[in-house]
């Protein structure tokens, strides 16, 4: 299932209360590794396609708490800081932020 963030521009970016709730497939209120594997993969394999890198554990940067889940809060943070990333100009960290940003 598509979560509608990802990809060729459009409209405004999804709501991150909405991203949560369309991972979140057991309902919840909390992101297990499992829930987000193909989300994972997805953006390896995007990020390896645009010579990014190789494979990221966007989950572990996520799970702030260590605690083995991404909860809302978590998820909140994570996915408002990647659409502020994505509106930055051009010239103002070129879209790029390591996992201390995040």
């Amino acid at each position: 299932r598509s979560t509608g963030g990802g990809g060729g521009g459009g409209g405004g970016a999804m709501e991150p209360s909405a991203i949560m709730r369309s991972l979140d497939k057991d309902g919840d209120g909390k992101l297990s590794r499992e829930e987000m594997a193909s989300l994972i993969q997805e953006a390896n394999a995007a990020n390896k396609a645009a010579g990014a890198g190789g494979d990221d554990d966007f989950f572990a940067t996520m799970d702030a708490d260590r605690s083995g889940f991404v909860e809302a809060a978590e998820a909140t943070r994570f996915f408002e800081e990647l659409q502020r990333l994505a509106a930055s100009p051009p010239g103002a960290g070129g879209g790029k932020a390591d996992k201390k940003e995040l």
